[in-house]
């Protein structure tokens, strides 16, 4: 009886808004899988600092900043920066990684 509500609840979303909770999981999902200083990569790159701003910021080389960003866009797969910052704002995270 569970399977049928669930059905019948997903089937109540409207095409946009089910298609934004799937991006709002799917971004949760693969923020998760970051590492504690990816994930501060991310939230300096999001807040569009640029790769020598940030290593300042982390007290890193940035060198290094340009290998955990890489690993962040391997993750995060948004395609581009301008993609991942839309992800953001549209996902609950946007708050996480803004605030």
């Amino acid at each position: 009886m569970n399977t049928l509500k669930a059905v019948a609840d997903t089937s109540a979303f409207d095409g946009p808004q089910f298609k934004r909770v799937s991006e709002n999981v799917g971004a949760k999902k693969n923020y998760a899988a970051l590492t504690p200083r990816e994930e501060e990569v991310c939230s300096w790159s999001v807040k569009s600092l640029f790769n020598k701003g940030i290593a300042l910021q982390l007290g890193n080389d940035d060198v290094t900043i340009k290998i955990h960003k890489v690993r962040v866009m391997d993750e995060m797969l948004p395609g581009s920066m301008q993609t991942l910052h839309k992800k953001f704002l549209r996902s609950d995270l946007g708050g996480l990684v803004l605030g």
